[in-house]
Formats: C-alpha cells, structure tokens, sequence
C-alpha cells in the first residue's frame, strides 16, 4: 500500500508556496526560455546541480536526508522527472526495502517536484495535477466530513427533496481540496476543522483559483465555469456550515468577490436528417451482426429517438418505463401523453405530461424491446426494475450488464453516436441538443410559444402545481395537424445509398481476403496514392469502385498468378519473388506484398509457357 500522508503533520511546512510570485525558488538573471539538454548524462548533470541548490535551501530541514531516494527515482525514470509516478515510487520502496509507513521519503520526493516545478517556468513539465491528486487521495480529514454531513444533514432541494449521497460526497472532496491547497501555499497553517478556516484562506483561495484559472479538484486548467462554480460552491456550503454548526461564527468567504461564471449559450442544433441518421445507424446490417452488436446499436438508436421525440433531458431517459407507455390510451390518431416522473426541479410524486406521437416511436421500442430480450436470454440477464410508490417499473433502458442507464452514460450514447455518423460537438455538447433540436423544429414550424412551453416543461418554480389540460390538448391537436405527417415522410424516407463504392466488406470478398489483410492493402494503397478511402454516414470506412478498379486492371497479386498457372508449381511464387525482387518484370511493393503490372506478367508467362529465358 501506498504511504499515507498527513497534511497536519510538520512534514507539510517544508513545501514551497506555489503562489507566492515575490518568494523565487531560484533566482537567476536568464531571461531567455531555458532549453533542456536531450542527452541523458546532461540531464543528469543538470539535475544533480538543481538537487544541490534544492539541498542548500533546505538546509536544517529532514527531507534532505532522503536524497539518495530522489536520486533512485530519477534514475529510475531516465532523469525525466514528468515521468514519476506512483507505480515507480513503489518500486523503489520495495527495492529499498521500505516500510509503507515511512512517508518521509515520498514527502522528501514530493518536495523536490514542486520545488523543481517553480524552476524556468515548470520547464521539466512536472505534472501538478498528478502530485495534487495524489496528495489528494493520502489527505483526508474526519472531522471535517462530519461537520460538512451535519450542516447538510436536514437540506432539501427543489420542494422537499433530499439530495443524493454524491452531492454530499462532492462538497467534501471540495472543502478538502481547499483545505490542502492552503496547507500547501501557507507552511505552518494547521486545518483540522472548518472553525479553523479564516478570511484570509479564503481570499487566498479565491485569489489563487481566480488568477491560475485551475481547477481545485484536479490542479488543471480549467474552464471559468468550472473553476467559478466550485468558488460559488465553497461560498455556499460555509454559509449553510455557518447556519447549521454554533462554533463556526462566520461565513469566511462572505467578502470575497465571488461571481458565477455561465457557460457560452448552445448555438448548435441537430437537423432533422441528422436525427434520422442518428436513430437508425447500423440497423441495414442487422441480418449480419450478432446479437451484442445489435443490443449496443439499437440501445443507442431507440434512446435517442425517445428522447427526441418527448423532447426529453437524460434524466428523463435513464428513468422512463415500459409503463409509461403501456398505461395510456391511443384514440387511434397515432399520438398518447406520457407522463415524466424525477423531472427537474420536481417532487418525489410529481410528474409532467407530455404529448408524443407514438405511432412514430411503437416500430422503435418494438425492435429494441425484441433485441433486448434475447441478449438477456442468452446472457440470463433480469432486466432492472425499480418500486415506486408502490408500483413496480421496468426502465426501458439498460445497459450491457443489465444495470439501468444514468444521466451521463444517456450523454456518452449521443457522443459515442455522433461520432460515428460524422457530426462534430464540440466540449459539453451532448445528449441535451437532442432536446434543444426538438424545440427547435417544432418552433421553426410555428408551434404557438405556449405550447411549445407544454412539451419542454420548463416551468418556473411557482408554476409547477399548475398543468393546463387545455394546453396539453390543443398541443395534441396541434401535433396531429402540422407534424405528424411531415415527420412520418422524414422517418420513413430511406437515406440515399452511394453509388460507385465499395465497403470494406465487398472488397474482402473481390480481393479474397480477411477483412485485417484487406484493410492492411487499403491503408498501404493510400499512403502510395492509388486509394483514396472516404466514411459513409454511418462512419465505415468505403472506397470509390473506379480507383479500385483501375488499380485491379493495372496490377495482379501473387496469389491471383498463382492461380492463373494452376497454382500446381509450389515453388512458382517463391520463384516469382525472386524475379520481381531482381526487377525483372516491372512491379510494385505493398507494404510487404508484390503486385506485378498485369500487362507484362501475362506477357512473361506467354514467353515461359514457349520455353524462352526471361
């Protein structure tokens, strides 16, 4: 096991301040950007001068007696400290014969690292965020996980809801990471309880956070949103900490200049043929595929679908049931309302209604319901279920492992999906597009704003005991009039085949090959210019017929020589190579395959069918 380190030991005053800009490690008159030397025994050099320095400045101090520790895990990594890892310091713990319980020669080593991450501007590129997390996972403090989950222990969200034990979880790993970052930028500070916490860690929290643009729980760079967030976070948890625990008298972070920095609007926007890509991808190959393949094709295809066709978020997805379609009426117009039970900002028994058109969706959940059965017969897998007020539910959705799908794996679906059929997003785009794609193009059609209001749910806080019946009907109404038939044409519209391609497939078959030859000969003709390869819709990999054609008409491989003289000379293809090798006959090298020019091979196998010497 790794050694565990104590932040309140005295072991923490010997790291340099991080952030102190007037405190230099190493002051030096270069202005220029130093450049490493490449050859190792520099490196080494350079390194051993550092620790000298490191060791004078340090003098006194007990972690420079471990420096022959240091010098292990340097060599042990070739003198690139950016490569040190918990990995080799175990290696050199256990070649050294150390006891896991003596820290002092990882905080020895740790030291250096940080203090050698101050030298020309990081230029051994030393990983922080690896040393910030490892700190991390070796510091942790009781007393203050039982004063957050005290303060927390009553608080609801929404109207009534208790939140969920991650979120409790997140506000300790937040209040801890501040609590290190102190400790590490103020030797001697001593934190052992959030009483201990003053107006000045604070401001030095958020003038660090603010001016690194990092993220307290990684130390890396991170988005304004990201690193604004957990301040507004840290701010909100010690004014409820303030509230709710007598001994912590003050909010510390009520003077600092806090602000929630909101990330860029979504622009983007699916159109609706990228919607049809995307909820039928790979479906034209289903006769062929396995029964694992078509579970995570059609997994993907039929939530998309739902949660586009409801306008749902992936929370709603992750938690939608078989009986929420099951318990409806259609009145034979194709279209029945659903109700959305966990929806945002709703009661444990509220729940939204939502008109859909299902005649649009039953052929969707049919086949996925279809296919979802067998890979659970084959496998022995019981589909999730879930006790509700009573009622039992069977989520529609799950996973390979028979586990009900969550928000953020709904949100890797649409990735995953998206990449495959060739549409861009760009970071934290996701599976709420879909949402916003819904909204959109029912707006572009002049759904009326109020009913649009019906199908999105959103509603402010005050409004939610509201649900106008006559709202959800016109919006029903409004369905059957301007959308149902225009999307039945876009669903039932089949995406237009490429014509003058081959897939990789056909090409095995016209090139008698397994599909890794195959895709060896195709890689190595692009490089050489012959093939040029381009991605269907679907994301597999097609190459224009003329160009394969024109490279078959001008060359022939060994084994098709072969077989043109019978194929009963067993040595016909070693003496072949020989010849080609000698550039006898005029050929090409694929990667390691010859490829004679058609035109004098058949002209040389006329002459040694007539006896003459090549």
């Amino acid at each position: 096991m790794h050694p565990r380190i104590d932040t309140n030991q005295t072991t923490l005053s010997f790291f340099p301040a991080m952030y102190d800009k007037e405190k230099k490690m190493i002051k030096t008159s270069v202005t220029k950007k130093f450049i490493l030397p490449q050859d190792i025994r520099e490196r080494e050099k350079l390194l051993e001068e550092l620790i000298l320095q490191w060791k004078k400045e340090n003098e006194g101090s007990r972690i420079v007696s471990y420096i022959s520790f240091i010098e292990t895990v340097l060599q042990e990594v070739k003198y690139e400290p950016a490569m040190v890892s918990n990995e080799i310091i175990q290696i050199i713990y256990l070649r050294k014969k150390l006891s896991s319980r003596n820290v002092w020669p990882t905080t020895s080593l740790l030291n250096f690292l940080f203090w050698l991450s101050n030298w020309e501007d990081n230029t051994f590129a030393i990983p922080l965020n690896y040393m910030w997390t490892h700190l991390r996972s070796q510091s942790s403090c009781d007393d203050i996980e039982i004063e957050i989950r005290e303060a927390f222990a009553s608080y609801k969200i929404g109207r009534g809801r208790k939140p969920k034990e991650g979120s409790m979880k997140s506000r300790v790993d937040l209040v801890d990471a501040a609590r290190l970052c102190i400790l590490l930028n103020n030797p001697g500070r001593v934190i052992k309880t959030l009483s201990d916490f003053t107006h000045e860690d604070a401001e030095f929290v958020t003038e660090f956070i603010n001016s690194k643009e990092l993220s307290l729980l990684t130390y890396e760079k991170a988005s304004p949103t990201t690193y604004s967030k957990q301040l507004c976070d840290l701010k909100f948890i010690f004014k409820r900490v303030h509230l709710k625990i007598k001994k912590v008298v003050e909010n510390v972070f009520d003077n600092c200049e806090i602000k929630k920095i909101k990330s860029a609007a979504r622009t983007k926007v699916f159109t609706k043929a990228e919607i049809a890509n995307l909820c039928t991808v790979g479906r034209e190959r289903y006769s062929k595929m396995l029964i694992e393949e078509k579970f995570e094709h059609e997994l993907k295809n039929a939530s998309i679908a739902v949660q586009y066709e409801g306008a749902l978020r992936a929370g709603d997805i992750a938690e939608i049931a078989w009986e929420d379609f099951q318990n409806v009426e259609d009145n034979g117009d194709g279209i029945i309302t659903i109700k959305i039970r966990h929806g945002k900002w709703r009661e444990a028994d509220e729940s939204d209604a939502v008109p859909i058109i299902y005649s649009r969706l039953k052929p969707t959940l049919d086949l996925w319901k279809n296919i979802s059965e067998k890979y659970c017969k084959k496998y022995g897998i019981e589909p999730p279920t879930y006790v509700e007020n009573g009622q039992k539910y069977h989520p529609i959705f799950f996973d390979e492992k028979g586990k009900q799908l969550k928000a953020t794996i709904c949100t890797t679906l649409v990735q995953k999906q998206c990449e495959l059929v060739g549409i861009k997003l760009q970071k934290g785009e996701g599976s709420h597009l879909l949402k916003h794609s819904r909204l959109t193009h029912l707006g572009a059609a002049r759904m009326p704003r109020e009913l649009l209001k019906v199908v999105s749910k959103h509603k402010k806080i005050e409004m939610l005991d509201i649900y106008c019946h006559e709202d959800l009907h016109a919006a029903i109404d409004w369905l059957k009039e301007n959308d149902c038939q225009q999307n039945e044409n876009t669903s039932s519209k089949k995406p237009t085949v490429e014509v003058k391609m081959l897939s990789v497939t056909k090409l095995c078959e016209r090139w008698d090959q397994v599909r890794s030859q195959c895709l060896y000969r195709i890689g190595k003709l692009q490089e050489m210019g012959y093939l040029h390869p381009q991605k269907d819709k679907h994301g597999w990999g097609i190459v224009p017929t003329d160009e394969v054609e024109k490279f078959d008409e001008e060359f022939i491989s060994l084994s098709d020589a072969s077989f043109m003289v019978g194929g009963d000379d067993k040595n016909f293809s070693k003496n072949l190579r020989k010849i080609l090798a000698a550039e006898k006959l005029q050929a090409i090298k694929v990667g390691n395959l010859w490829f004679p020019r058609r035109k004098e091979f058949n002209d040389w196998l006329i002459n040694k069918n007539k006896g003459r010497r090549v």
